[in-house]
């Protein structure tokens, strides 16, 4: 046996790790080589697998240190570096991560996984320039890997390049066409570009190939509400709670959706929810508080609005919807009086004031031109 080869039993029982470890079976994997880290306390190839262990056990920190020996051992090897890249990326640790790909990179300029993860650690830190430059290096030498156009197209649409981004996507697509990845992230990129319907069809097929994520059924819900499709909104937020009773926004949303077909007891209903799931946000008491004035239940109203006010002093909707409140009582002046005091302390408040018909209908021309000047 020369001296550069591992002793038999390092290198039988690193390989049988490395087995336990593919097969997923973790604690297995652990149990052979914490032995032989106590014997072969620097042998590069154990320390790196032990690092395995701990990411996939999402000890990232842990894991990033293993990864740090094994890299001071075996300086000259690329695969330890893209570890502990992706342990530093997963701790949220952005800039050590892309220190660790670039010494991957330097070693081997056209490592795949460093590409790679570089370029996922880019989107992550939301430094897109990097992203797009390491995608594009990856899609260069694997075409037809539809995961790497994914990743340009992420990382074009993070540059508000929604051309680009598109190009990308529809390449993931040609090379797969049901690949969720490009469906779900192709369909977010036509709804910041405002092309609604294809933002539909793209999260339609999402969630028709992953039918039990929730956040396909909200996606497509986003797409419907800006459409102005009320109705299929509305189903598609309510799939979304029903796969998730725990998520906040597709409570929300579902009122929303609720209200604008002025369905207010159900809108109230979802609204009753998100509060039980957050009680510490304005928006919804304010929320509730709109559809118990559109039922006409004030005082309901009003203690909604109380709260809304405890958690959250500054949202604007609280006193326009008192205003709102106040006018449908009859309550004229005390209605334009509020209004005053929400524009006299927001400059320029638009988004939640009443709308034209409103004003021709509780005041006239001149209170109009007076808030909207």
């Amino acid at each position: 046996m020369s001296g550069s080869e591992p002793p038999p039993e390092l290198r039988e029982k690193t390989e049988a790790a490395s087995r336990e470890i593919e097969a997923g079976n973790l604690e297995a994997a652990q149990n052979l080589l914490l032995p032989l880290q106590k014997k072969y306390p620097s042998d590069a190839r154990v320390l790196e697998l032990l690092g395995v262990v701990r990411y996939h056990q999402e000890k990232y920190a842990e894991a990033a240190d293993y990864f740090g020996q094994s890299c001071a051992a075996a300086p000259q090897e690329p695969a330890a570096w893209v570890w502990r890249g992706r342990a530093l990326a997963s701790a949220e640790d952005h800039a050590a991560a892309e220190e660790a790909f670039a010494r991957a990179l330097a070693l081997e300029p056209d490592n795949l996984h460093a590409l790679f993860y570089s370029g996922e650690n880019g989107l992550w830190a939301q430094e897109w320039d990097r992203a797009v430059e390491r995608f594009e290096r990856y899609v260069a030498l694997v075409p037809d890997n539809p995961g790497g156009w994914v990743g340009v197209g992420r990382a074009y649409n993070g540059k508000d390049d929604h051309a680009s981004a598109t190009e990308a996507f529809e390449k993931a697509l040609a090379l797969d066409g049901n690949h969720l990845a490009a469906l779900l992230h192709g369909g977010y990129n036509y709804l910041e570009s405002k092309e609604y319907a294809k933002a539909v069809g793209l999260f339609s097929r999402y969630v028709t190939g992953a039918p039990d994520y929730f956040g396909g059924w909200a996606a497509l819900g986003y797409a419907y509400d800006d459409m102005e499709n009320y109705g299929r909104a509305r189903e598609a937020y309510r799939k979304a709670t029903e796969l998730n009773p725990e998520h906040y926004y597709s409570w929300i949303n579902l009122g929303r959706m609720h209200d604008e077909l002025e369905d207010y007891n159900e809108a109230l209903e979802a609204y009753l929810k998100a509060i039980a799931l957050d009680r510490a946000v304005g928006e919804a008491w304010a929320k509730a508080a709109y559809v118990c004035i559109e039922l006409g239940e004030y005082e309901r109203a009003e203690k909604l609005l109380a709260k809304a006010e405890s958690v959250e002093p500054d949202l604007k909707e609280i006193i326009c919807y008192r205003a709102r409140m106040a006018l449908q009582r009859g309550e004229r002046e005390r209605g334009f009086a509020l209004l005053r005091d929400l524009v006299a302390k927001n400059p320029g408040c638009k988004e939640c004031l009443p709308t034209k018909e409103d004003f021709e209908a509780w005041w006239g021309e001149e209170e109009f031109k007076e808030i909207y000047r």
